[in-house]
């Protein structure tokens, strides 16, 4: 990446974050490096095509879309410089202490939802009750279950046993990281989170 433009979703965000990690975890000086702010669709490729930007961060759904368009590009996960939590699902305190219930029976839909995903030959049943939600990318089923096997492969990048959990290793890495670019103070990562919900559901 060095004298190269990196395209990010928008300027300070989560992208950006991940970026100066990235970059400050292998030896380069995150201001060194020039970015712009392009957004997360398959359109921001063309200005990759434009030599406007060299390379831009993007969902797994974005780089489905390329590939399933034929466009020549070259992806990888970012794991590979930053193995940090994907997806989290963040409570107060006070709910966690007050409405714990409320948090298991959650917690335990999702659990349920992620074992009929993995459990699925066929997932268009699946796809099409997602047209409930009005949610976007399923006029080609097809093109949708490459892109939802995708992030199910992501889910499961700890191993299946890892599904919903919270693994250590990952949290305290990125705490490191994200003390490292100053976003936050270094520490015990163990504060920030907790498997004991996920537990007694799996265990239920």
């Amino acid at each position: 990446m060095k004298g190269k433009t990196i395209g990010v979703t928008s300027k300070g965000g989560l992208a950006e974050n991940l970026l100066n990690m990235m970059l400050e975890d292998n030896g380069i000086k995150a201001d060194t490096i020039a970015r712009e702010a392009v957004g997360n669709a398959p359109g921001a490729f063309a200005l990759i095509e434009q030599g406007r930007i060299d390379a831009y961060i993007a969902s797994m759904g974005t780089v489905v879309a390329l590939r399933a368009a034929k466009q020549p590009i070259h992806a990888w996960n970012t794991d590979r410089y930053a193995p940090i939590p994907g997806q989290v699902y963040v409570a107060s305190n006070e709910t966690i202490e007050k409405d714990a219930a409320t948090v298991e029976a959650f917690l335990g839909a999702v659990n349920d939802s992620m074992n009929a995903f993995y459990a699925a030959t066929d997932m268009t049943p699946i796809l099409e009750s997602f047209r409930a939600f009005k949610m976007r990318g399923l006029d080609d089923l097809k093109t949708a279950e490459i892109a939802l096997r995708a992030e199910m492969d992501l889910f499961a990048a700890e191993g299946k046993d890892n599904l919903l959990r919270n693994v250590p290793a990952r949290w305290q890495k990125a705490l490191d990281l994200m003390a490292k670019v100053g976003l936050i103070q270094g520490g015990d990562a163990s504060q920030y989170y907790t498997n004991a919900f996920i537990d007694k559901v799996k265990k239920g």
